[in-house]
């Protein structure tokens, strides 16, 4: 494909630096998600596991049916720490507002940077002081377009999730989770696009970001702010100057597409299509089921809070079962309005949704290559811990407060765990 002029994006030597503390953090927060997740889940330190789990629950598993809380004929029952710093569950649609967004910004760059490389017209020109070989320009095609790739399909996840939050979920008035695990979701859904982006993508983002960087604060140390407001003033308006400057900038800056490059992109998706790449073909059929079955069981869910009422028809049109309101029946609460799914991968599993979560992000890995083990296994490690904390404590609220609960069911993964 012939080469066309491109402006490009200076690499600043501080790009590097910079480029290994975001790994480090990043890998920090999903080694520091997986221990938590697994501290919750196996009680390896009872007290600490507990504060975990309260800080992990929502919806159903924290409506304020903890051990040890139990109310009497003269003792009403005590709000559980869990609940004490809580936000609403409804809460969660901001996650996928964030992950809208966050990754909308990295798929622009994804897609820059692959159709720069594509087309010849790389970012950065050089490695190392020495000009780039053909060999590692394709090495470096393969890369980003496949980092391109993933950045797309979890752009189609998250806004499908965002679409579900607006359009299928249904939030029980009431329902809540703890704000610290409102804050670890508000930081995933950054984190998360962060990981899953190609090293090509990261470095161009920061080498735009030092950039505008040194252009805010060049700014901000000129005249025209003034010399009458104090020292400290100038400080501060030249922190949130340079800190707007550097977001619009990275949001914005050199994100432009011309036909060839266009269609030096779409060449390059293609070719990773090719009968011989088996992993990107498994990992997107992973993804596309994930994501369909996933998308069931959520409609599945949201049917619950529709239906008042148990369908009285034969077995097939049976989709849900009314939580009892009998007091003589163990574990009944006529307070809450919960029911038992039925049908589908709920037959099977308490939380097959999660476990389909788990499958596109499978899909995920598979897509993203070899190249890219060491930067996502640690997210995928966390997400199914995580997951499985969720799933378990569904699971055994559905059997503490549905005596009737079908005891053949799995916690997450229909037929194994």
């Amino acid at each position: 494909v012939s080469s066309v002029p491109r402006r490009t994006v200076a690499m600043e030597p501080s790009s590097a630096p910079a480029g290994a503390f975001l790994s480090t953090v990043l890998g920090t927060f999903w080694t520091v998600f997986f221990a938590s997740s697994v501290v919750g889940a196996t009680n390896l330190l009872p007290g600490v596991s507990d504060t975990l789990r309260g800080f992990a629950k929502r919806g159903k598993a924290d409506d304020g049916d903890d051990d040890g809380d139990v109310a009497t004929d003269t003792t009403p029952k005590r709000k559980p720490r869990s609940r004490q710093s809580t936000v609403p569950h409804a809460w969660f649609t901001h996650f996928y507002v964030l992950g809208v967004l966050v990754n909308l910004v990295v798929l622009a760059h994804a897609l820059q940077v692959a159709a720069d490389l594509v087309t010849g017209g790389n970012t950065e020109g050089t490695v190392d002081g020495n000009p780039k070989t053909s060999i590692s320009i394709t090495n470096e095609i393969v890369s980003a377009t496949r980092g391109a790739l993933v950045t797309v399909l979890f752009q189609i996840h998250v806004t499908r999730r965002l679409l579900e939050s607006f359009f299928v979920t249904k939030h029980r008035d009431g329902a809540q989770m703890h704000v610290v695990g409102y804050a670890v979701g508000l930081v995933y859904y950054v984190a998360t696009p962060l990981t899953l982006a190609a090293p090509e993508t990261l470095a161009r983002m920061r080498a735009v970001l030092m950039n505008a960087i040194a252009d805010g604060n060049a700014a901000a140390a000129s005249a025209a702010y003034g010399q009458t407001v104090t020292s400290f003033g100038k400080t501060v308006w030249a922190f949130a100057r340079t800190a707007v400057h550097g977001m619009y900038k990275i949001t914005t800056s050199g994100v432009t597409y011309d036909s060839s490059q266009v269609q030096g992109l779409a060449n390059a998706f293609l070719n990773l299509l090719n009968p011989r790449a088996t992993f990107v073909l498994s990992g997107l059929l992973l993804f596309a089921i994930g994501n369909a079955n996933q998308h069931a069981c959520h409609a599945r869910l949201a049917s619950l809070r529709k239906d008042s009422v148990t369908s009285g028809g034969g077995s097939g049109s049976k989709v849900v079962e009314s939580r009892g309101t009998d007091k003589s029946v163990p574990g009944s609460n006529p307070t809450t309005h919960y029911r038992i799914p039925r049908g589908g991968w709920f037959d099977l599993a308490s939380s097959p949704h999660y476990f389909f979560e788990v499958v596109l992000y499978v899909g995920l890995f598979l897509c993203a290559g070899a190249g890219a083990v060491t930067r996502l296994a640690p997210m995928l490690a966390a997400i199914c811990a995580n997951l499985w904390v969720s799933a378990k404590q569904t699971h055994v609220w559905y059997g503490k407060n549905f005596p009737e609960y079908p005891k053949g069911r799995y916690v997450m993964v229909p037929g194994w765990a």
